[in-house]
């Protein structure tokens, strides 16, 4: 009997199974893979079982049963779901799911019936903790980066940062939970993730307001407040400039001007080749503009930045003050065509106006000037002040000759080092006697640092000899001696005269004085005869009991003299003693009467 068809393919595929061992038993060469190993709370780890036999040869001759899944959080307390195992598709393989809520790390392990753990049970797999609670080091790629290691203008560098959460386990950051920022507001930032890794790319700016050294990164997480940074030296691109660069310049005594380069986009390095300078000086004949760069010593220095060029510069020969203007200009790379840049040109004085304190008079070689000779006098230039002579003025109080103008000398053939005036100085010679001259030297106005200083200007001896007006000298002192002594001749009468009036007022004075003192005493001398008169015989006998009483003890009393009554007695007075007083200097100027009893003042003249 024939075999149909259908009946012949299915003994074939059976006895391929059997020579294949697809109906051979699930063994521990079964395979677990589970992917992807981190998601965020609540999602989905696949995992699948690759069942295998003891051949490692796929087989379908296996139950749900034959293995025993176990998910294990390392947080304890973690709810881990573990899905229902499925057939897959292909009937050789076994489908699940495991998920958490929170954060954690698990841990999948498969075992056999038999208790025999599969290959690749155990496989690690984490659910990322969220909200973040911290941010790591940022750490950015330099692949852009300069030699110096600096980021350029317009250049963009990808930066990472670990993120974690509680338990220090790893966490997922959401474009919502964090804030990026520059300090200078300069640049863009693009979030590309945040699953236990912070991704982020930050492209510096085309340009900036105000030139700073470094670009400050910085991240806030929006949970804790918290700010994380990191800084990245800034740098200039090296690109072509354009005439777009720009010549700025400040200073009012000194002009200095910066040239910036710049693109059509923003600042580039400055480089000398793509830039010229030339200087004009205006002209007073007819206002015009000519060439004057050789006139002045021009020097480039580095700007504070990269992409720009320091100019500054002095005159060769600083003994004129004129107006000038300076002129920048790019010089285009293939035709060497120069376009004047923005800024330029700038208008300048050339030169420093002096001042009393930028001027110092250093004086003449000779101090001792014989009259009708010369000397050199030396004006020693300060802080760059001009040697243009019309802005000094030099005088002298003999009206001597200075040469004009003042001569002007760059550096001093002394040794001084600095810029000098000088002038010749020559004595008058109408001058006849030894004279000292005081030399100044003024700048509008006001004398300058160490001026006048003095010059001796003296006659020679010969001169001296022939001087006709050494003839009126002695005229000249008998005048002044006629004229001082009268002063003095005039004095000594007046005080002469006034002496001998004070000797006549003293003397009248000494006569007042005697007349009136014996007027007193004739008065005392007839009071006293008086009362002896009257009282004689009882004055007479107490006189001669009180001598007896005190000549007792032997010795005769002596025997008083008689008195008769009504007789006079005579008084000795020692009128010479008492005279010759008056007159003598007195300490006081009142004389006291025994008389009156009354004060008497001096006399007013005397």
């Amino acid at each position: 009997m024939a075999l149909s068809t259908s009946t012949f393919l299915y003994v074939l595929v059976a006895a391929s199974v059997l020579v294949l061992g697809v109906y051979a038993d699930a063994t521990a060469e079964s395979v677990l893979e589970c992917n992807p190993l981190r998601v965020e709370p609540n999602q989905n780890i696949s995992c699948i079982i690759y069942v295998k036999d003891s051949t490692q040869d796929p087989t379908s001759r296996f139950s749900l049963g034959d293995f025993s899944i176990y998910a294990i959080p390392v947080v304890s307390g973690t709810v881990v779901t573990t899905s229902t195992p499925v057939v897959g598709a292909d009937l050789v393989s076994i489908w699940f799911t495991v998920s958490a809520a929170t954060g954690t790390n698990i841990a999948i392990n498969v075992y056999t019936s038999a208790g025999v753990a599969i290959r690749g049970s155990g496989v690690a797999v984490s659910v990322l903790v969220w909200p973040a609670t911290r941010i790591g080091n940022i750490s950015c790629t330099a692949d852009n980066f300069n030699s110096a290691g600096a980021l350029p203008l317009r250049a963009s560098t990808m930066c990472t940062a670990s993120v974690y959460g509680s338990n220090n386990l790893a966490a997922v950051v959401r474009p919502g939970d964090i804030y990026l920022t520059e300090d200078h507001f300069a640049g863009t930032f693009v979030f590309v993730s945040g699953s236990a890794q912070l991704v982020f790319t930050y492209t510096a700016p085309n340009t900036i307001v105000s030139a700073f050294d470094a670009y400050k990164l910085r991240v806030t997480l929006s949970s804790s407040n918290v700010l994380y940074s990191t800084s990245i030296p800034m740098a200039y691109p090296v690109l072509p400039a354009t005439s777009v660069s720009s010549l700025q310049c400040t200073g009012v005594l000194r002009t200095t001007c910066f040239i910036s380069a710049q693109d059509n986009l923003g600042p580039v390095v400055y480089q000398n080749a793509s830039f010229s300078v030339a200087f004009e000086a205006l002209s007073d004949a007819n206002s015009d503009w000519a060439t004057s760069t050789s006139q002045f010593n021009l020097t480039l220095a580095a700007g504070t930045t990269t992409n720009i060029e320091q100019l500054s510069w002095a005159l060769i020969n600083n003994n004129q003050i004129s107006t000038q203007r300076v002129r920048a200009f790019f010089v285009a790379p293939t035709t060497g065509a120069r376009t004047e840049i923005v800024g330029s040109p700038f208008v300048f004085t050339a030169g420093v106006a002096p001042t009393s304190a930028t001027v110092s008079f250093r004086g003449c070689a000779d101090k001792y000037v014989g009259i009708g000779n010369s000397t050199t006098c030396t004006i020693d230039l300060l802080e760059g002040a001009t040697g243009d002579s019309r802005y000094y003025t030099v005088s002298s109080y003999v009206s001597a000759k200075i040469s004009s103008p003042l001569v002007y000398t760059a550096v001093d053939p002394s040794g001084a080092g600095t810029p000098i005036l000088t002038f010749t100085y020559t004595a008058p010679s109408s001058i006849s006697v030894r004279t000292e001259d005081s030399l100044s030297v003024t700048v509008a106005g006001s004398a300058v640092l160490n001026s006048p200083r003095r010059v001796i200007v003296y006659v020679p001896a010969a001169a001296v000899v022939t001087d006709s007006t050494n003839e009126n000298r002695p005229g000249l002192i008998a005048l002044g001696m006629s004229f001082f002594g009268s002063w003095l001749c005039g004095g000594a009468i007046i005080f002469w005269r006034r002496q001998q009036r004070i000797h006549r007022v003293q003397l009248a004075r000494v006569a007042r004085e005697r007349e009136e003192f014996t007027k007193q005493f004739q008065g005392v001398v007839e009071e006293h005869h008086t009362f002896a008169t009257a009282h004689g015989a009882s004055f007479a006998d107490s006189a001669q009991g009180s001598c007896t009483a005190s000549f007792e003890g032997g010795e005769a009393a002596p025997t008083p003299p008689s008195v008769q009554m009504g007789s006079s007695v005579p008084v000795s007075v020692p009128t010479h003693d008492i005279l010759g007083d008056i007159g003598r200097p007195r300490s006081g100027s009142t004389t006291s009467s025994t008389t009156t009893g009354k004060s008497r003042r001096s006399d007013p003249a005397e």
